[in-house]
C-alpha cells in the first residue's frame, strides 16, 4: 500500500509541476516581451542599408534612448512622430496628400480643381503623376521610341519609405491599366512578374472594369525561374513563351521586373525583347539595376547588363526624396526628382513656398549628385 501511495504522490506532484509550468509560460512571455521587442528592433535597424537607387539618409532622435526609464523612449518616438507629421502637413508636397491614406487627421482645404502644379510642374498626388505619365508615354510611342522606361515611385511604390508606406500590389496593377488606357487602338501586352500576379490583374479588371480592355492582353514575364546557364547554347530554354514575333503586339509593358537571388529576371526581359525587336518595350518601375547576383556572374556580365538597361530611355520619372528618422522610420519629404519626355532631369527641394529648382541635368542624377544638392 505504501508503495502505491508513493507512486500516486509522485504522479500527482509531476502533474502539478506541469500545470505550474504551463501557467507560468504566458506570464514569462509577457515579462520578457519588451526586452525581446527592443532586441529585435535594434537588430533590424542595424541591418538596414540604404537602397542604391534611392536617396535615403538616417537621423537619430535628439534624446531617444531605447529602453530608457519611465517610458522616455516611447515619449520621444511619439514626439518625433508628431513633429514629422506636422512638418509634412505644412509643406505643399506629395507626402501631405499621402498622409490622408493612413487616417492622420487633417482637414482638406483645397480641392483638386483649385490645386496648381506650381512653377516647375511637380505633381503632389498619384492622380497628377498618372496624368503626366500617360501624356509622356503617348508622346514617346507616337515619336516611334522603341525602348522606354517609366518610374512612378509614389508612396506605396517607393522602396525608400516602404516601412511606413508598404508596397501596394493592387495600386501597381491599377497604375499599369491606367497607363496603357490612352494607347488604344494599339495592341498592348501587360507582362507581370508571375502567373499569380497576372491572375490577380485579370480579377482586378473583372471587378473594376467588367472585363480586360479589348486592346490589352495579359502575360507573365517568365514561366519559370530564370537561370543564366539554361539560356545559353542551341538548346536554350524559352522562359518567355508568351512573347513571339507573330503576336501582333505593338507595345509590351513589363510591370515591375525585379531581379531576385537565383532568379535573374533581366535575362528574361532580354530574351523577350530579342524575340520581338520591332515592338515598343516599356519597363514600368523596373528594379533591374540592383544586381543581387553580381557575386556569381562577375564584372563582364554585370557590364553587359548595364549596357542593356541604357537602351531604355526614361519617358517619365517621379521619385520623392525623403529623410528617414531613426529609429521611428518616419519619412519627412525633402524634395523630388522629376523627368518628363524630351526634357532635362530636375532635382527640386521642397520648402514652405513650394518646390525650388536645385539641379538640372541632361543625364540622370546619381546618389552623389543628389547628396551634394541637399548637403
Amino acid at each position: 500500500v505504501s508503495r502505491r501511495l508513493r507512486l500516486t504522490l509522485r504522479m500527482t506532484f509531476a502533474t502539478l509541476r506541469c500545470v505550474a509550468l504551463l501557467l507560468a509560460a504566458p506570464l514569462s512571455a509577457l515579462a520578457f516581451a519588451p526586452a525581446v521587442a527592443v532586441l529585435a528592433s535594434s537588430r533590424r535597424l542595424a541591418s538596414l542599408r540604404p537602397h542604391p537607387t534611392y536617396f535615403l539618409c538616417s537621423d537619430r532622435p535628439r534624446d531617444a534612448t531605447p529602453g530608457g526609464k519611465d517610458g522616455a523612449a516611447t515619449e520621444t518616438l511619439k514626439r518625433e512622430f508628431s513633429d514629422v507629421v506636422s512638418t509634412s502637413k505644412a509643406l505643399p508636397g506629395f507626402l501631405r496628400g499621402a498622409m490622408d491614406r493612413y487616417s492622420l487627421k487633417r482637414v482638406a482645404t483645397e480641392t483638386r480643381g483649385e490645386h496648381s502644379l506650381g512653377e516647375w510642374g511637380v505633381p503632389t498626388s498619384t492622380e497628377e503623376v498618372m496624368e503626366q505619365a500617360k501624356e509622356d508615354l503617348v508622346t514617346a510611342v507616337a515619336s516611334e521610341e522603341k525602348r522606354l522606361r517609366i518610374d512612378l515611385l509614389v508612396p506605396g511604390q517607393n522602396e525608400a519609405i516602404e516601412d511606413r508606406f508598404p508596397f501596394d500590389e493592387a495600386e501597381l496593377i491599377a497604375l499599369a491599366f491606367q497607363l496603357v488606357e490612352p494607347l488604344a487602338p494599339l495592341r498592348v501586352c501587360l507582362m507581370f512578374d508571375s502567373a499569380g500576379t497576372t491572375a490577380t490583374a485579370a480579377a482586378f479588371c473583372q471587378r473594376t472594369l467588367g472585363a480586360v480592355p479589348r486592346h490589352v492582353t495579359l502575360e507573365s514575364t517568365s514561366s519559370t525561374r530564370v537561370i543564366r546557364d539554361k539560356l545559353r547554347g542551341d538548346e536554350a530554354s524559352d522562359v518567355t513563351q508568351g512573347v513571339s514575333s507573330g503576336n501582333a503586339i505593338d507595345v509590351y509593358v513589363v510591370v515591375r521586373p525585379k531581379n531576385n537571388r537565383g532568379d535573374s529576371v533581366i535575362l528574361a526581359v532580354e530574351q523577350a525583347v530579342a524575340k520581338a525587336p520591332e515592338a515598343a518595350w516599356v519597363l514600368l518601375n523596373p528594379l533591374l539595376e540592383d544586381q543581387v547576383d553580381a557575386y556569381t556572374f562577375g564584372i563582364v556580365e554585370m557590364g553587359r547588363r548595364r549596357e542593356f538597361m541604357k537602351l531604355f530611355d526614361t519617358a517619365y520619372c517621379f521619385r520623392g526624396l525623403f529623410k528617414i528618422a531613426r529609429p521611428s522610420l518616419i519619412p519627412s519629404e525633402k524634395g523630388a526628382v522629376l523627368r518628363r519626355f524630351a526634357q532635362p532631369w530636375r532635382v527640386l527641394k521642397l520648402n514652405k513656398e513650394g518646390y525650388e529648382m536645385m539641379l538640372e541635368s541632361e543625364s540622370k542624377p546619381d546618389r552623389s549628385d543628389i547628396s551634394a544638392v541637399f548637403f
